[in-house]
């Protein structure tokens, strides 16, 4: 993955937390040959700003921007379009959900959907991201992860 961040609005926070970053741009080579890109900027005084796109061979997901009916799913069969007024609105139902889910993990009415290692990848992923936007170059995880 490599990415690219920067204190470009706020630098006053940059100066007390070196590594601060406000905005964001990042790709990732997934499996299979998939591509991904996630940017973003906070805050954003024009809006929500957080973009997620996936390339895949089936289609491409997008998903974000500053603007109403900024989510698009782009198929062969046609584009489907969701607008998103705000990160409440474009988060609203993921976070019910893991509630939800988490409830029934505790009732003992589910088993987890994810586990430790998912944690331990989604860690990797922030530290390779890190990695890449204060050196500059693409990480793997591989150079993250502990052996």
């Amino acid at each position: 993955m490599y990415a690219v961040g920067r204190a470009a609005k706020r630098t006053d926070i940059a100066e007390r937390h070196p590594g601060f970053v406000d905005v964001l741009a990042a790709t990732f080579e997934l499996s299979e040959g998939a591509i991904a890109q996630v940017d973003g900027a906070c805050p954003a005084d024009y809006g929500y700003d957080a973009r997620v796109e996936v390339y895949g061979s089936e289609g491409t997901l997008l998903v974000g921007g500053p603007t109403a009916r900024t989510a698009l799913l782009a198929r062969p069969d046609g584009a489907v379009t969701d607008p998103v007024r705000s990160w409440r609105t474009l988060f609203a139902d993921a976070y019910r959900e893991e509630n939800r889910h988490f409830v029934a993990v505790a009732r003992g009415e589910e088993e987890p959907r994810t586990g430790v290692l998912d944690g331990v990848q989604a860690l990797a992923t922030v530290l390779a991201t890190n990695r890449s936007i204060a050196t500059g170059v693409p990480v793997t995880l591989a150079q993250v992860r502990p052996a």
